[in-house]
């Protein structure tokens, strides 16, 4: 009798769990998921995601049960065993998350691991897409930004074809205090990485919601616009600029002159992203090309290669801009204000683009 490949790997798994229980091991190579010893993580780590599904019921057991480091580790360990975990872990993840008693920060790897363990659970053809959906809604509401994030991320894959309620999105979107919460479940190298926060982003993530479930652009495109204003941190109004780019036209028209604004920041930095987004914008606007003249002028070669590659974006452009840009070229060349051979040779891929426009 023949035993298919997938039989004697599952036969060999079995085996292999099996002398590990026998010989005490399994609890150990959990223990050493948070070790003091970097090696000693990675080397149980490595072994249980050997072992794969067969020991997924013991991580999801430490899921439900164990403190925030050792319920984080074997959170990440199932997420590297994946689909193969789903048929142990799903039951036991719902578990949680329909759980009242749940400390925050347990729903929230649960709901992390929704993904991991079953990838299509927003797809129609999921029995427990509504159950899902009803827990992720309501979590929208709730007062810790650890769930609230989760939540935001769920109802964001759920998207239009949900007909979920902007509401609570929108609501979430001008009382949330604190600042989000992710659990990572794909932490790089050795280290037991068990949260990080990103302040910066919040609103985005929650814009990002509000586009994928459907909210009206006309509804939306202000709430971008208003993140592109001074009271907000200087990243923040780029991002903001840069999403409205990506909202249709209105929307590129909305972060034209908060772009243009930017070009003239105080701060290098500032102005040389915002001459990336100026070329990112794909428009003909006059006024944007007149304003990437001066940075042509920067001491930061950065600056002067962005806004270089901002004007060859925008051609063609009217005669009068066209002719001013080729003055202000002309200027650059005899001034060598566009040093460096990347400079040089972005100004002439200019040359050449309005020469082929006369």
């Amino acid at each position: 009798m023949r035993c298919s490949p997938q039989l004697l790997v599952a036969l060999t798994l079995m085996l292999f769990v099996s002398k590990l229980n026998a010989q005490g091991l399994v609890a150990t190579q959990l223990e050493g998921l948070v070790h003091p010893d970097a090696s000693i993580r990675k080397e149980s780590r490595r072994t249980l995601v050997s072992a794969g599904e067969i020991v997924a019921g013991e991580l999801t057991e430490m899921v439900k049960n164990a403190d925030l480091d050792r319920a984080v580790s074997a959170a990440i360990v199932l997420a590297e065993i994946g689909t193969s975990a789903r048929e142990t872990a799903w039951n036991h993840v719902l578990a949680v998350l329909e759980n009242p008693e749940s400390e925050d920060w347990r729903w929230s790897v649960a709901a992390a691991l929704v993904d991991e363990v079953n990838p299509s659970w927003a797809t129609e053809a999921n029995p427990d897409k509504e159950r899902l959906q009803r827990l992720f809604v309501a979590g929208l509401q709730h007062s810790s930004p650890m769930v609230q994030y989760a939540c935001v991320q769920a109802v964001s894959r759920l998207g239009s074809e949900a007909d979920i309620d902007p509401a609570p999105l929108l609501a979430l979107l001008k009382t949330r205090t604190g600042t989000f919460t992710e659990f990572n479940l794909h932490p790089r190298g050795d280290d037991l990485v068990v949260a990080f926060q990103s302040p910066f982003r919040d609103d985005f993530v929650i814009l990002h919601a509000l586009h994928q479930v459907g909210l009206d652009p006309d509804e939306l495109r202000p709430l971008w616009a208003e993140r592109t204003e001074d009271r907000f941190r200087d990243f923040v109004r780029l991002a903001a600029a840069e999403s409205l780019a990506g909202l249709g036209d209105d929307g590129r028209q909305m972060a034209i002159a908060p772009i243009r604004k930017m070009l003239e920041d105080p701060f290098c930095g500032v102005r040389r992203e915002a001459a990336k987004l100026a070329g990112n914008l794909q428009t003909d606007n006059q006024e944007t090309a007149l304003s990437l003249l001066a940075p042509l002028r920067s001491e930061d070669e950065e600056l002067r290669y962005a806004a270089a590659e901002a004007l060859l974006a925008m051609s063609p452009v009217s005669d009068s801009v066209r002719s001013t840009v080729k003055q202000r070229l002309s200027q650059a060349h005899s001034l060598e204000l566009l040093r460096g051979p990347v400079g040089q040779a972005t100004a002439d891929k200019i040359n050449d683009a309005i020469q082929a426009n006369p």
